[in-house]
């Protein structure tokens, strides 16, 4: 699966922090998510995002009455916008919808890290939100594929993929890891069953 001819995207996971201590750099706050595919036919579910306010004020009087603009509608109503898009365009293409938002691009901001107190954190030192790894989940798979997490940590990958109607397998090495993960997996109301095997030692 990985190596250079299956590399699909680098996206930039940044987020910000409230106070902290001053250091004599920028401070580090993003993470780099490398995307690598199997193959050709890999599953590739657009996620969006809201509109931000200022492009609805901006475009306020192009939308239609289903709240989308076409590139024939911008075409007609404002060629200079148009004439800015390079490349060959299908005029009947949606190019803002107000309602179901923009396609979410390789730079991924809303997504705050955890600290200790929020409800989700597990006291485990490498892991990620929840909010997070859906994204990842649902962009790169269906209800009912198969998720496959192999350095689960405390479990957030086979906890999203069950709440999201995923099939999974998580593995670890760490026994702490094991025990964390079957914990917050049976935190779940409904969690499907499943088992636990150990298929060698720990550690």
């Amino acid at each position: 699966v990985f190596g250079p001819e299956n590399f699909l995207n680098e996206v930039i996971w940044t987020y910000e922090d409230i106070g902290g201590k001053a250091t004599p750099y920028f401070k580090r706050k993003h993470d780099n998510l490398f995307l690598y595919r199997k193959g050709e036919a890999h599953t590739f579910n657009v996620l969006r995002k809201p509109l931000s306010d200022s492009t609805v004020k901006r475009f306020e009087d192009y939308f239609d009455r289903a709240g989308t603009i076409t590139y024939r509608r911008l075409k007609e109503t404002n060629p200079g916008v148009f004439a800015k898009l390079n490349g060959v365009r299908d005029l009947d293409e949606v190019w803002l919808d107000r309602n179901n938002g923009a396609p979410l691009h390789d730079w991924w901001t809303g997504v705050s890290p955890l600290k200790v107190g929020f409800a989700e954190h597990a006291g485990y030192p490498t892991q990620k939100p929840e909010a997070l790894v859906e994204r990842v989940v649902r962009v790169s798979s269906n209800s009912n594929d198969l998720v496959l997490d192999c350095f689960c940590g405390s479990g957030t990958t086979a906890a999203v993929a069950e709440k999201l109607g995923r099939r999974w397998i998580a593995c670890d090495l760490g026994r702490f890891a094991i025990h964390t993960t079957r914990k917050r997996l049976l935190a779940i109301p409904g969690v499907k069953p499943f088992v636990v095997q150990n298929l060698g030692k720990y550690e």
